[in-house]
């Protein structure tokens, strides 16, 4: 058995996974994404089809506008023309030691000024893509041939 200390953190540290993948989840299919809701982990793969994109496109989209990699499907396998990303919803704790630290020992992570304004951003990102706004077949897809 671990020291007592050990399991708390392992326990707060899956809590805090469990929560932020969770509300990420919400936060992507509530933006358009499709996407299986998390199970372990701490990535989710969400396809946005109303964005017009392909895997490239996105990863490139998403990237700039949250400030981090987001991996493209096509990073790992997929079909490049299928409009997948990884996200990995660890970001959301904080960039700096600090913040993800502050996340880990918070009652409630999201009500933390980081990770909510992570999770803001997050459904920024999607929603300019898959919202009413977002311009399908955009010249940078369809230079790629991910237009549809």
């Amino acid at each position: 058995t671990e020291p007592a200390e050990v399991a708390e953190l392992a326990a707060a540290a899956n809590r805090l996974h469990a929560r932020t993948a969770a509300a990420a989840y919400r936060a992507l299919t509530g933006a358009g994404a499709v996407c299986r809701p998390p199970q372990a982990g701490f990535q989710l793969y969400p396809t946005l089809e109303a964005a017009g994109l392909d895997a490239v496109g996105l990863e490139e989209r998403l990237t700039a506008a949250l400030g981090r990699v987001v991996p493209g499907g096509h990073r790992f396998g997929d079909d490049p023309a299928e409009p997948r990303v990884r996200i990995d919803t660890g970001a959301l704790h904080g960039r700096t030691e600090r913040e993800r630290r502050t996340a880990l020992a918070a009652a409630d992570p999201l009500a933390v000024p980081h990770v909510a304004a992570a999770l803001r951003a997050l459904t920024t990102a999607v929603g300019a893509l898959t919202g009413p706004d977002a311009v399908s077949g955009s010249a940078d897809a369809e230079s790629r041939g991910g237009a549809r």
